[in-house]
């Protein structure tokens, strides 16, 4: 659910729980700090966490958390927990716009939280909060719905991390507000709270945006992976591992990324890098695919991989970079059903991929490589390959990048230039922004996007939550692009020490970009919905404290 640009505009940013509904765990009851939390009447105030100092928890600052538990141990509501949390929000806060993230952030992979958010309008200035017992069921699913007289609520839907919830929250009115953290309640079969006890954290802040960062590219990845996947490993047990330091094997292994439903992994190309290792075993995976050859990634990688307990490595490669592309779209279609459009980008260029990863993830479809002047044999043969499937191309680049004679060579195998797609723009920065408005279908049906000749051919991205990633180097953007499709979201780039206009233009133009942009013709302002929860990736050398802090003020609130 997405919001109009208004300051009275009440949002729901739903989360992506994968499903996760298993019953409560039986044993010793677990405590935390906020044990007295389990009515409104005893609330605990989080004002200090929203610090309008900017210690924590405020724009362009950390996540505020406070690590949290359900304790129940049987399935009666008088022994299950939980938690109530408050906030003051003031006329001022409402004349500056301020909008606030919370989000339960499930530690355990059998800890499924719901969030619901109330004001306090009811008798006695209490919030009117319906007990989870009388709430009724989600059609097929014999669990609770979400309180329907909650302000904003979420149990579950696509977003960034799998077994969280997560809302924002754009307050109309001065006051009170209380959230409700709370386990699933199923009321059919066997009634009682099921989303096992365990710990989880409660993360909140004023503004929309949140930083993911490492010590450098391998660390910035493994975090990435470590927020989408913190309290269990991808479904489908697999994850894929690319080399750091060159750009095109992880570009093309978006897609396998996709087909696994597993993080991209960066590693030094000689050696394994212990942060890797160590990820790799907290993920649980059966399988890592290793991209390249081995001038690519050495064998020394490979072997340390395979020598991980449970672990079997298989590495995806060809002759070059075109044609381990090739190869990368070959093994994502024998693993999952991959999308009958192929993004064809640059071989020797990384920022217009950059931009097609996130959609090439969510939709496991193809990212070939070609040089820019001529088709290459390995990208003609995978357009060819009755095997994949490939009925369209969205070009991803303009002339400069990939020519005319390309877009027509590849009209030529597909029977017409309107299977054939060109996105591009005049720098990087507006072809990451004109992908990202098409891909999230702005301009035409909001649910799918694809050529003329077939429109509905891929599943659109979500407009209101982004990643932000450098357009100036490429590692951030290779997992976040991953973390970004994962969750069906686009992401953007921007200069490290400046807002790009293209992301959005209130911020004027830098001395690389002169011509005038108006509000519509960014990102920000393409569409009449609010900017909500969303990340940037990489520490301030990558993307800087004041990028992040002026895009997170813009976040949320319409101007």
């Amino acid at each position: 659910m997405s919001s109009m640009r208004s300051l009275r505009t009440l949002v729901v940013v739903a989360v992506l729980s994968a499903g996760l509904v298993v019953p409560a765990s039986a044993g010793a009851a677990v405590a935390d700090a906020y044990e007295n939390d389990d009515t409104y009447a005893s609330a605990v105030a989080v004002d200090s966490g929203l610090d309008t100092g900017g210690s924590s928890g405020w724009f362009g600052e950390p996540l505020f958390g406070q690590a949290r538990t359900f304790d129940f141990v049987d399935d009666d509501g008088a022994t299950s927990d939980i938690d109530w949390v408050k906030f003051t929000v003031s006329s001022p806060d409402i004349a500056s716009g301020y909008s606030y993230v919370f989000e339960a952030y499930a530690n355990e992979p059998q800890v499924d939280p719901v969030l619901e958010l109330y004001a306090s309008a009811g008798p006695n200035g209490a919030p009117s909060a319906t007990d989870p017992t009388a709430l009724g069921e989600v059609p097929g699913t014999g669990v609770t719905e979400t309180d329907p007289v909650a302000l904003v609520a979420n149990d579950d839907g696509a977003w960034f991390e799998r077994a969280s919830s997560s809302l924002s929250f754009i307050p109309s009115t001065a006051g009170t507000y209380y959230v409700r953290i709370r386990p699933y309640y199923r009321v059919t079969g066997t009634p009682g709270y099921d989303s096992g006890d365990g710990s989880y954290t409660l993360r909140m802040k004023v503004g929309q945006l949140s930083r993911i960062s490492g010590s450098d590219r391998i660390a910035t990845a493994v975090a990435i992976s470590k927020q989408r996947f913190a309290s269990a490993g991808p479904a489908g047990g697999a994850c894929v591992v690319a080399s750091a330091f060159a750009f095109p094997d992880a570009l093309a292994g978006s897609t396998l990324a996709g087909a696994v439903g597993g993080p991209m992994l960066l590693t030094s190309p000689s050696a394994l890098s212990p942060a890797v290792s160590a990820e790799i075993a907290r993920l649980q995976v059966d399988t890592v695919y290793l991209l390249g050859g081995v001038a690519a990634v050495s064998g020394a990688v490979e072997a340390a991989i395979d020598a991980i307990p449970g672990v079997s490595v298989e590495r995806v490669w060809g002759s070059d970079r075109t044609a381990t592309a090739r190869q990368v779209a070959n093994r994502a279609s024998t693993i999952a059903s991959s999308a009958p459009v192929a993004f064809v980008v640059n071989s020797l260029s990384f920022p217009d991929a950059l931009s097609a990863s996130p959609m090439a993830t969510y939709n496991v479809a193809p990212i070939l490589l070609t040089r820019g002047t001529r088709l290459d044999s390995a990208a003609r043969a995978a357009l060819e390959d009755p095997a994949l499937g490939i009925t369209d191309v969205v070009i991803v680049g303009g002339t400069g990048v990939v020519s005319g004679a390309v877009f027509t060579e590849i009209a030529g195998i597909l029977g017409g230039s309107s299977h054939v797609r060109r996105i591009g723009g005049s720098t990087r920065y507006e072809t990451s922004r004109n992908f990202a408005v098409w891909a999230t279908g702005r301009q035409t049906d909001p649910g799918t996007v694809g050529t003329v000749a077939n429109p509905s051919a891929l599943e659109s991205l979500d407009f209101a939550r982004v990643g932000i990633a450098s357009g100036e180097n490429f590692p951030d953007a290779l997992a976040g692009g991953v973390f970004c499709g994962l969750a069906r979201s686009p992401i953007l780039l921007t200069r490290s020490r400046y807002v790009s206009p293209w992301v959005c233009a209130w911020f004027g133009n830098d001395t690389t970009n002169p011509p005038a942009i108006a509000p519509g013709q960014d990102y920000w302002f393409a569409a009449d919905w609010a900017i909500l929860r969303s990340f940037v990736f990489g520490g301030s050398g990558a993307v800087s404290d004041g990028v992040f802090q002026g895009l997170d003020v813009f976040s949320g609130p319409g101007f």
